[in-house]
């Protein structure tokens, strides 16, 4: 090598370790403004990231005006002082701010735990990929025909194997005196290899078009199967390295993977529980919770403080759900869990035991989610045993959706006692009609416009309840705002990123990511 190719290699090496040093000095002071205060009031900090992520989640009606990002700031400090005085008089110890504060914690920590024991061990290997994104061009349509038993599922299969079992199906619903199905309620959509659990691809892979198969096990019973269709999609060299295709394979593989490893995990650690479940208590339970459900539960209410407060003069499954608050529900090898404590849980689980369609139906979902506890108790149980607990991103999480809830109750608190009169509305109405976007031939229209002209007054009268209360309370706590810091902010505040509204949600539970600016600032 010639001295000028060795002192030009010196000099590209020295090239390379400047720019290397230039990312990591403007990383680091990157990171460091991320970190800095933006928002100081009384004790409470708010740095550049927080404010960052709070107002790149928010929506676009949060950020209006010639300076976006001064305008969700200034409403951004009015929540925090009166969060502030909400602190103040111990809102925050409350139910309405503990109980969900204990529940943002357990979701946290079941989202660390998931992260740190599940998803990083969850590797996919390049050729599972392809050779997946491959097998999937191949698409079923079927009929599956459900029976009871196999001795039933038999006495088909010969009926059927006449002509086939789309035929058999169409003689047997015309023979209903009251139509009760259709043809199309036993057709699948197009199924690929993943969509079919792997005991029935085995049977359906080799069947023969219009051909009925033998009754095989199937949920509680079994089940005939006939292909209506097979689809065979092309495949590009492309589709097997990138694009969505492939991306959508990837997701559905790790998903997968990561329900089966999840399962391992959940049965290592509760089949030496010696869990048992009380069916008795169980079979008390379903019918009440049902007939709750059907007169409708109140979302936004504890269920045991409904249960407990529940008069003598209630109704039957009301005083019936009273009186098993203490019984044990389950047993296990480190105590007994009562039906009280199910409840708890219950209290943001609702959702799949509102969607049963009968008794039984619920009684099954709800022995499915007592599981669903149990197994998010054990978690959590190691995601605190981890030290996920302290962690600093879940500590912050915490912090700021406290901060935001005692803001909620604190402002309901500040705005319960507010009336609006008929001849408030009424005035509204005459005076100020232009301001509902009205058309001229209807404002004369009360009766057609009176919730919309209720919601504006009590909008206005809320508006300035809340302003009251700031400037009361603004002159207790001292502020300080970095607005240098704030203009030096990147934020994606530009007319068409604002125009641009995304609601942005957790994959893990769909719960919001970073608290927003409340939006009854700006309407009602």
């Amino acid at each position: 090598m010639g001295k000028l190719e060795i002192e030009a290699s010196c000099f590209m090496k020295k090239i390379f370790i400047l720019l290397l040093i230039l990312i990591v000095i403007v990383s680091c002071s990157k990171k460091e403004k991320e970190e800095r205060i933006l928002i100081r009031i009384d004790d409470v900090v708010i740095t550049a990231n927080d404010f960052k992520y709070s107002f790149e989640y928010a929506i676009g009606l949060t950020k209006i005006g010639p300076n976006p990002r001064r305008f969700y700031l200034n409403n951004l400090i009015k929540e925090l002082i009166l969060a502030r005085e909400g602190y103040k008089q111990d809102y925050h110890k409350g139910d309405y701010v503990t109980n969900r504060v204990a529940q943002r914690k357990d979701d946290d920590l079941l989202e660390a735990f998931v992260e740190s024991r599940v998803r990083k061990r969850v590797k996919i290997p390049e050729k599972e990929i392809e050779d997946a994104v491959k097998k999937s061009s191949i698409k079923f349509r079927m009929i599956i025909l459900p029976v009871t038993s196999l001795k039933q599922g038999e006495n088909v299969y010969l009926e059927a194997n006449k002509t086939n079992l789309e035929d058999y199906i169409e003689k047997q619903l015309e023979r209903q005196e009251v139509p009760l199905d259709r043809k199309k309620f036993y057709e699948t959509d197009w199924l690929d290899y993943l969509s079919i659990p792997p005991d029935i691809l085995k049977v359906v892979q080799d069947l023969e078009i219009g051909k009925t198969s033998e009754p095989v096990p199937y949920g509680d019973g079994y089940a005939l199967f006939q292909v209506l269709n097979i689809h065979r999609e092309g495949i590009k060299i492309d589709d097997l390295k990138y694009g969505p295709r492939r991306k959508k394979m990837e997701k559905r593989l790790y998903n997968i993977k990561a329900d089966k490893l999840i399962h391992q995990i959940m049965d290592s650690l509760l089949t030496p529980m010696n869990i048992a479940v009380k069916s008795i208590i169980i079979d008390e339970l379903s019918p009440l919770l049902y007939l709750w459900y059907q007169d409708g539960i109140k979302k936004k209410y504890s269920i045991n403080e409904m249960i407990i407060n529940a008069p003598d003069t209630s109704k039957s499954y009301m005083i019936g759900l009273k009186s098993l608050l203490d019984e044990a529900l389950v047993s296990h090898t480190g105590g007994k869990i009562k039906v009280r404590d199910y409840f708890d849980f219950m209290n943001y689980n609702r959702k799949t035991l509102h969607e049963s369609q009968s008794v039984e139906d619920l009684r099954k979902r709800l022995i499915a989610e007592i599981g669903r506890m149990m197994k998010n108790r054990e978690f959590i149980k190691i995601a605190i045993e981890d030290g996920y607990a302290d962690s600093t991103r879940i500590r912050r999480d915490i912090r700021n959706w406290e901060q935001k809830w005692t803001y909620e109750i604190f402002k309901y608190n500040l705005v319960k006692d507010i009336k609006i009169s008929d001849s408030e509305m009424k005035d509204f109405f005459k005076h100020r009609w232009r301001e509902l976007d009205l058309a001229d031939v209807d404002n004369t229209r009360f009766s057609k416009y009176e919730n919309r002209v209720y919601n504006a007054v009590f909008h206005e009268k809320y508006i300035a309840v809340l302003d009251s209360a700031v400037e009361v309370y603004k002159k207790k706590y001292p502020l300080y705002v970095d607005y240098k810091l704030l203009d030096e902010l990147e934020l994606q505040d530009d007319p068409k990123s604002i125009r641009t509204t995304l609601l942005v949600r957790k994959n893990f539970n769909w719960q919001q990511v970073v608290p927003i600016v409340d939006l009854k600032w700006f309407t009602f």
